[in-house]
């Protein structure tokens, strides 16, 4: 077989393209044998060049050179090899099955977001089974000129993909994910690859065209058509990177007023309650009468109150406000439970106003007391306790408006504290982002985890959804 000594602009390219294919797979390879991340992923987190995509890239520079070589049998039998390969591994992704191929050549240290380690995603496979059936093909081209259309439109696939790929991967579109983990994200150097030899191929193409004939080639229309088709989904894309930016910056916006509103709010009935408790000590007590009036006030100027109560050193229940409601309350006494006792103990050992995690309250539904401990001429006279049901407390404090939009959801662990009356999604959507905000409280160590999910229309929901969340602690 001769060797092509032809020179031209097309065929140089073909060959800069050929030789760039063998140091990418020739440079990931050694990656994967010395143990390099870098090499094999660019950059840690990122999704690896898998070592059956090295090998296909090593095979297809070597295919293209052979090619551009006149080599014709040589890119036959290579381009056959990488055609077997993409075939095979894309039979494991469908079929479900290990063909005991992807482990082969190199054990993978790394497998970030891939769907099994060592085997390339699907996309990359089927990317590698077009072009090792475009190389089989290409020595047809010469005697069948309507081979070139089917080789075309086949390599423009391959760009087409690689191109949307390499666009969603730099954007890193969230609502991309979701599919990302059924099939893996392709790599980024990858999808820079598959470039690369897509353009290698059409620039060998173009000679061999120009050689033969004056005049555009006859599939030049198709890539053309195909690449627009691909510039149509990256715009796309990035109209969809947009709007998760602006869906992230109006959700963190939204958090962040729910949690000013709800940290002021307690902090107001935190300073409420101490002032009853200042103005008890320094009185050396407060009759009934004045005490109620006092604590009705309170009740009626902050909203979220269930009760506000009085309980005496030996952990009795002696005055409640109101009464409607909370008649079980008035008289238990609370050292009888270990658990309460054990609760109010710590407040009174730290001596400072502390609140309880949600607990069942004895009014009935779940809620969080706090506690002021009194003293007065050095010994201890109680306590007083706003005691407040979360779903009524939490209801008062959001304003309807901002949760116009939203399902909003307040956890405390695993169990539900509060949602919104606009709820429409539930907090577990598989498409949602999370974000974590914390509120430092020095009266106490109780935890709420909010999630605020994005309501949208059905039909979006599948590309948009957000969620935050924050921790009242």
């Amino acid at each position: 077989m001769k060797t092509s000594t032809e020179s031209s602009p097309s065929l140089s390219f073909a060959r800069i393209c050929s030789l760039l294919l063998l140091l990418l797979g020739g440079g990931v390879f050694v990656g994967w044998l010395v143990e390099s991340i870098p090499m094999v992923a660019v950059v840690p987190g990122f999704a690896p060049m898998q070592p059956n995509a090295a090998l296909c890239f090593i095979l297809c520079g070597a295919a293209l050179l052979a090619g551009i070589s006149g080599r014709e049998q040589w890119t036959t039998v290579l381009g056959a090899l990488v055609g077997a390969i993409g075939l095979a591994t894309f039979s494991e992704h469908s079929l479900g099955r290990d063909l005991h191929i992807d482990q082969l050549l190199v054990k993978p240290f790394y497998a970030e977001r891939a769907v099994s380690p060592g085997r390339m995603p699907v996309l990359s496979s089927l990317c590698f089974a077009l072009v090792g059936m475009v190389l089989v093909l290409k020595t047809r081209t010469t005697r069948v000129k309507q081979w070139r259309v089917v080789l075309a439109v086949c390599t423009s696939i391959v760009m087409g993909l690689a191109t949307t790929a390499l666009f969603a991967y730099a954007l890193d579109v969230e609502a991309l994910q979701g599919w990302q983990r059924q099939i893996g994200q392709m790599a980024l150097h990858t999808s820079v690859g598959l470039l690369l030899l897509g353009s290698g191929l059409f620039a060998l193409s173009w000679h061999r065209t120009r050689r033969e004939q004056m005049g555009l080639p006859i599939w030049l229309p198709l890539p053309v058509g195909i690449g627009a088709v691909s510039a149509t989904v990256c715009v796309y894309l990035m109209v969809l990177a947009s709007q998760s930016i602006q869906t992230d910056r109006l959700t963190v916006h939204q958090l962040d007023s729910i949690r000013v509103l709800v940290k002021n709010a307690i902090d107001e009935r935190m300073g409420a309650l101490d002032r009853m408790a200042r103005r008890w000590e320094a009185t050396g007590g407060i009759p009934e009468y004045e005490w109620k009036i006092d604590a009705a006030n309170y009740i009626r100027d902050l909203k979220g109150f269930q009760a506000l109560q009085w309980v005496d050193a030996d952990l009795t229940v002696r005055r409640c406000v109101p009464i409607a409601g909370n008649e079980s309350v008035v008289g238990v006494k609370l050292g009888d439970n270990p658990a309460r006792r054990q609760i109010y103990e710590r407040s009174r050992s730290l001596g400072k106003l502390t609140f309880t995690p949600a607990i069942n309250l004895i009014q009935g539904g779940r809620g969080f007391l706090v506690h002021v401990p009194l003293t007065v001429n050095g010994r201890p006279d109680g306590f007083i306790v706003g005691v407040f049901r979360s779903q009524d407390f939490l209801s008062s404090v959001i304003r309807p408006e901002l949760v116009s939009d939203y399902s909003l959801f307040i956890y405390e662990a695993d169990r539900e504290l509060y949602r919104s009356d606009q709820t429409r999604f539930g907090p577990n959507h598989d498409l949602v982002k999370e974000a974590d905000l914390k509120i430092p409280v020095s009266s106490g160590r109780c935890c709420w985890s909010l999630l605020v999910v994005l309501s949208i229309p059905s039909w979006l929901w599948q590309s948009f959804g957000s969620v935050g969340s924050f921790h009242y602690c």
